[in-house]
């Protein structure tokens, strides 16, 4: 254990790579659903990062400008519009974080790490940011909120209940113009597992 423990404190490099990944990572979670496995493996290298710079006793300010950075960059994926500043001021934090570290350090392989990754993950944001926008646009694909827009078929029609077959299954639904057994409409919303419809093709009037 304390042979492991002095091997990260001799290898600074070894943190700056663990939460340069983990920023990655972390974005990664953000932007794409990867039902936490992107954020645990974000998590794990960010837990080797600290011990890293525990064991090396170097100066941990700069992690500081690393983490406003990967904030910013997080934030800035959950938004339609990011703003241009926001993108410039996080990639020169993550940078001045960095780089600073390794120059506080002594290490030539750490600073190389961090003008890596300074200029691979403001690189890759953008990338990024479009997945995310694309799946975020997408319609829901699953759940009730995916029936809204379907066409559907009333089966039913009586005064108290109306059914309506959607995709081969049957519905509560309701109208709030009149329907008859046999006609077209489109789902139109939803309230809580009822559906609201309206005839396919509603007169302009």
């Amino acid at each position: 254990m304390d042979a492991a423990w002095e091997a990260l404190g001799d290898a600074p490099a070894i943190g700056l790579v663990a939460l340069t990944l983990g920023a990655a990572l972390l974005l990664v979670e953000v932007a794409l659903p990867t039902f936490g496995v992107a954020g645990g493996s974000a998590l794990a290298m960010g837990v080797l990062g600290v011990a890293s710079v525990a064991a090396s006793e170097e100066p941990w300010w700069p992690f500081l400008l690393i983490v406003t950075a990967v904030g910013v960059w997080a934030v800035s994926l959950t938004v339609e519009r990011p703003v241009p500043a926001a993108q410039v001021a996080a990639a020169a934090s993550f940078a001045v974080g960095s780089v600073s570290f390794g120059l506080l350090a002594g290490d030539a392989a750490t600073v190389a790490v961090a003008i890596a990754g300074s200029v691979a993950l403001p690189v890759g944001f953008p990338r990024l940011f479009g997945v995310a926008r694309r799946l975020l646009d997408q319609p829901p694909q699953t759940g009730m909120a995916a029936l809204v827009g379907r066409p559907g078929t009333v089966v039913r029609a009586d005064v108290a209940h109306l059914g309506v077959r959607v995709d081969g299954s049957l519905w509560n639904a309701r109208s709030v113009l009149p329907v008859d057994a046999g006609e077209e409409v489109v789902v139109t919303g939803f309230t809580g597992t009822t559906l609201q419809v309206l005839p396919a093709v509603v007169p302009p009037w």
